[in-house]
C-alpha cells in the first residue's frame, strides 16, 4: 500500500495569512485618505460644473 504525499503547509498558511488579514483602513492613513477625498471632491465639481455647463447651453439655445 503506497504511503499517502505530504501536504505542504508552508504554502497553504500563507495563503490563509493573506486572506485572514484585514485591509487597512484609510483612516489608518490619513495623507492617503485626504487625497482619496480630494480627488472625490474634483471629480464630484466636475461632475456638477459639466451639468450646469450643458444647462447654460440649453438656456442659451430656449432664449434665441
Amino acid at each position: 500500500m503506497p504511503k499517502p504525499k505530504r501536504m505542504k503547509k508552508a504554502k497553504s498558511e500563507s495563503k490563509n495569512a493573506e486572506k485572514l488579514t484585514p485591509p487597512i483602513p484609510m483612516s489608518a492613513v490619513p495623507h492617503l485618505f485626504n487625497e482619496k477625498m480630494l480627488q472625490w471632491q474634483d471629480a464630484q465639481f466636475q461632475a456638477l460644473k459639466s451639468v450646469y455647463d450643458k444647462l447654460d447651453e440649453i438656456l442659451a439655445v430656449l432664449k434665441e
